[in-house]
């Protein structure tokens, strides 16, 4: 079985069958594959389904305990094996809530381009932001300060408001 096969199949699974996986799930799961099986991955409507999965997922894993009154909009973009156009998750933090968009960020506070392999590590914890900083894996502009901040923003711990 294809590991696209095996991620619709974890999308689009009925309630009556099993439950479905909640989208952070996936997200790991995605994080576990080779590199090799990354790859295959970066292409076509595979990317656009993981970016989509990895937009609906953020504000899942939001921590309003950590955010206080953090108002701040990054943007990450996810670099293509081609040398294209980066794909753009815009993050909004504002008022104890986050929102995501698939569209680029008119004024962010703060940039990450990173491969969407490095960037589903970081997610995850496989990765280290120091490592892959340090090699020029992962690039930030403006405000790096609040992105070191995520692990604790996404931690899922804590009362959860989003949208």
């Amino acid at each position: 079985m294809s590991v696209w096969n095996w991620i619709l199949g974890r999308l689009w699974t009925s309630a009556e069958e099993t439950p479905a996986p909640a989208p952070g799930r996936l997200v790991r799961a995605l994080a576990r594959l080779s590199d090799d099986q990354l790859d295959r991955l970066e292409r076509g409507i595979p990317r656009q389904a993981i970016l989509w999965l990895i937009a609906v997922a953020l504000p899942l894993r939001f921590n309003t305990q950590h955010a206080g009154d953090l108002a701040a909009t990054v943007e990450l973009r996810f670099l293509r094996p081609d040398g294209g156009e980066p794909d753009p998750i815009a993050i909004t933090i504002a008022d104890g809530r986050c929102r995501t968009g698939r569209r680029p960020a008119t004024a962010p506070d703060a940039t990450c381009a990173a491969s969407l392999k490095d960037l589903l590590r970081l997610a995850t914890g496989d990765a280290k932001v120091h490592i892959l900083w340090l090699s020029g894996e992962l690039v930030t502009t403006g405000d790096t300060e609040l992105f070191l901040r995520f692990p604790q923003l996404f931690s899922g711990r804590g009362r959860a408001r989003s949208d």
